[in-house]
């Protein structure tokens, strides 16, 4: 049987009346993509796209999210591989495809801005006796370019608790 992880979100379909259901396989690179329409779901749809999610159990933690535009995914791991990646999505097909790796650290919390211009990302720091202040990351999406993305990383901001979160 297929082990999922915690990550987990919906999108609109193309055609604007039905959802896809998006979750990512453990100890692969899987996304599954159900359509759920108005007479229940369809067939799975299984695209292999980014870095294998595998060791601890604490690496089924953290977001997935869709732009609102349903035209992209984030998806923050926790740990052991900690890692955010940006991926294109087909709202038609429900093909997930073109891995982008945006940041290696303990991700968790993951989303995008209404005009699907920024994605936002919170970073679990290491905690001793009081909680830290956790980074709040923006990214620029808008240039489309590899390499812009990556070094538009920004901290915004600061997160005064135990965990950043989602």
């Amino acid at each position: 049987y297929s082990i999922t992880e915690e990550k987990i979100t919906a999108v609109p379909h193309a055609d604007g009346c039905s959802i896809w259901i998006l979750s990512h396989k453990w100890n692969t690179n899987e996304f599954y993509a159900n359509l759920l329409t108005t007479t229940g779901l369809g067939a799975q749809i299984i695209s292999a796209a980014g870095t294998v999610h595998s060791g601890t159990t604490n690496g089924t933690l953290g977001c997935l999210k869709a732009s609102p535009d349903g035209k992209k995914l984030a998806c923050a791991s926790y740990e052991p591989i900690h890692l955010v990646e940006l991926f294109d999505f087909d709202n038609a097909t429900g093909i997930v495809s073109n891995a982008l790796t945006l940041s290696h650290f303990k991700a968790y919390g993951v989303e995008f801005s209404p005009d699907n211009s920024k994605l936002y990302v919170t970073q679990e720091t290491e905690f001793a006796a009081s909680p830290p202040p956790h980074p709040l990351y923006q990214y620029d999406l808008a240039s489309g370019v590899p390499a812009t993305i990556i070094a538009s990383k920004n901290i915004i901001g600061r997160i005064n608790a135990v965990y950043g979160g989602a």
